[in-house]
């Protein structure tokens, strides 16, 4: 029987009755007072079950929440389990843990406590999974989003002078940088490519179809943040359907060469994310097209550690995948933390991280919470931020009730109020060069597995 640590008095049937449930993916077999090994392989991976955040819940509404024993959370072994109950706000609450040992992949060492995942993240996290080892992809055919093109992908164009979308990190529109919204993703493609950004001003964009956050203000309907209206689809599925539209738009006299993974929350499949990459290295598109990843940064700490093995080690060898970040929460939200873990640990990554926020609802203490918490993760990190307020005229939109508070108030814009920040402390004022030349630092320092 394994060594488990009681607290505080756990039962033994809600222990018994998890145990049958995970058995039954062929990971446990229950054991008299506890689990017993049943997979030699079994210290390679990671599962959390951990108590829920709203407060009284019991061990009922936990076990609700364990994720189907059928679904690939649990289709890769397993070398930590957790499991709590009782009343979290009585300060009662109990758990049962058990650990085996595990070894590191070399080259990418360090260590990292178990991101904890509050209900939202495990739902999420379970719904865009599939048995089969796809994921589930949004039907765009089936939303209200522009410039559909088939069931995959919709086209965008990043700059556009007549939405105010433009790349005012450069110096022709520098003069814009408090009116205009950032939009410089073909900059970066540019940097990256060749080129001028203006060659690289069109990108396909997918959706992945699930999210652990509802913001007010997201452009996505919120059923399809919940897997409504979904395909199953795989990373090879979806660069065949780039490169068949990439040949229809170079057919139609345009290049285009941004592929941008969006949502939902992308970060929930990071294992997706190099499966994509990988793809677009067998079809020789790495060096010719842009990989840009859209994140909220919420749920990826948890999601890279339940990912399958090796999933950190191949994004660090993408070498500097490009994730844009908005960062929803503010300092005093419960997940400000969740959203600091996930960017530590993309920075370890060497992942390209390009922070964002709205603004609007930003006090002038939280914007310094802020900027010191970007700078202890990396010196020049706030230097990278972008302050977009949200577009609120999305048809989505329409029936969504406390949007008043996102608005943009009247007085100094929230990127004048960061440049005032910037400028004290390092004598920079808002985007004063294109973000990809802000350095992050050594991106291979301190990747951990």
């Amino acid at each position: 029987m394994p060594p488990w640590r009681y607290h505080r008095g756990f039962g033994q049937k809600a222990l018994a009755i998890t145990a049958i449930r995970l058995a039954r993916a062929g990971q446990f077999n229950p054991d008299a007072g506890g689990w017993q090994r049943a997979d030699t392989q079994v210290e390679d991976a990671m599962l959390t079950i951990e108590h829920p955040q709203r407060p009284d819940d019991d061990v009922h509404e936990i076990l609700a929440a364990v994720p189907d024993p059928h679904a690939p959370i649990l289709a890769h072994p397993v070398r930590r389990a957790v499991i709590w109950t009782g009343s979290h706000t009585a300060g009662d609450h109990r758990c049962w843990s058990h650990s085996w040992p595990h070894s590191r992949t070399a080259g990418t060492g360090g260590s990292m406590t178990t991101p904890s995942a509050n209900r939202a993240i495990q739902r999420a996290y379970t719904q865009v999974r599939t048995s089969t080892g796809q994921i589930l992809l949004t039907d765009l055919t089936k939303t209200r989003l522009g410039a559909v093109q088939n069931r995959f992908f919709r086209l965008f164009v990043p700059v556009k002078r007549s939405r105010l979308r433009l790349p005012t990190g450069l110096p022709e529109f520098s003069g814009m940088r408090h009116l205009a919204t950032l939009s410089d993703s073909p900059v970066l493609a540019a940097a990256r490519l060749g080129g001028h950004w203006s060659d690289h001003n069109l990108a396909a964009i997918c959706h992945v179809a699930a999210c652990n956050l509802r913001c007010p203000y997201c452009y996505v309907e919120f059923r399809h943040l919940s897997a409504q209206d979904s395909f199953q689809a795989s990373a090879a599925d979806l660069i065949s359907a780039f490169v068949a539209l990439r040949r229809e738009r170079q057919q139609a006299g345009e290049q285009l060469s941004i592929l941008r993974i969006s949502g939902g929350e992308p970060l929930l499949v990071p294992e997706f994310i190099a499966d994509v990459h990988d793809e677009l290295r067998r079809h020789d598109l790495a060096e010719v097209c842009l990989l840009k990843v859209e994140s909220n940064m919420t749920a990826f700490a948890y999601a890279l550690e339940s990912a399958p093995v090796g999933t950190a080690a191949r994004l660090h060898s993408i070498g500097g995948l490009a994730v844009h970040v908005t960062i929803h929460p503010t300092p005093d939200d419960a997940d400000w933390p969740r959203v600091l873990m996930g960017l530590r640990r993309a920075l370890e990554l060497g992942i390209d991280v390009y922070p964002a926020i709205g603004g609007a609802g930003w006090s002038d203490a939280h914007l310094s919470s802020l900027y010191t918490a970007l700078a202890e993760l990396a010196p020049d990190l706030p230097l990278r931020l972008a302050v977009r307020p949200f577009n609120l005229s999305y048809d989505a939109l329409t029936n969504r009730r406390g949007l008043d508070r996102y608005a943009v108030p009247a007085g100094p814009s929230p990127s004048m109020r960061w440049e005032q920040l910037t400028s004290a402390k390092r004598g920079r004022r808002y985007l004063q060069c294109p973000r990809h030349l802000v350095s992050l630092g050594d991106p291979a320092k301190g990747a951990a597995s």
